[in-house]
């Protein structure tokens, strides 16, 4: 086999993987790309390989670079922006799960006992009896993701604690 089948059969791999997880076949294929290189993949190569429009590809990293898979860099000398990503496995998700935390568990965690608070309030105020029982139903529901949030969030505190995968 060719380098550059083997090359498409990576990158046929990252597009099935990246199904499970919610990405376009465009990201995982820009996932993919910059994986297999040593050095920071510009862009505009990226648009040769691939065959997308610049554009495209720029708002796809701008999107994995949100979630935190890949980062833009650059190089002395040139405007043009490079990607890269971070090829230990343990790191990569190590960076998914804090940034999750930061901006998910914790809007949860502020968020829901506020809410809930709220309902409770609204449940005293109720006479109607078809309107309370939703009422409890809401806050039954809420308080009900509140805990789940409070696992994901022990979950997430054990994972951030290890150093590497495997000590």
């Amino acid at each position: 086999m060719t380098i550059e089948k083997t090359d498409e059969e990576f990158i046929n791999l990252f597009v099935k993987i990246g199904k499970h997880w919610n990405l376009t076949n465009l990201q995982a294929k820009i996932l993919g790309y910059v994986f297999l290189q040593l050095e920071p993949l510009s862009m505009e190569e990226l648009t040769k390989k691939t065959g997308y429009s610049l554009a495209s590809i720029s708002n796809n990293v701008r999107f994995l670079e949100r979630i935190g898979i890949i980062e833009k860099t650059s190089k002395p000398g040139t405007k043009k922006i490079f990607l890269k990503i971070e090829r230990d496995v343990y790191k990569r998700i190590r960076k998914i799960v804090e940034n999750a935390y930061e901006y998910k568990v914790k809007l949860f965690k502020e968020t829901l006992p506020v809410i809930i608070e709220c309902y409770k309030k609204e449940l005293q105020r109720e006479k109607n009896p078809s309107k309370k029982k939703i009422l409890n139903e809401r806050i039954s529901i809420v308080q009900k993701l509140s805990k789940d949030v409070m696992v994901i969030e022990s979950l997430t505190s054990v994972i951030l604690k290890i150093k590497r995968l495997g000590k």
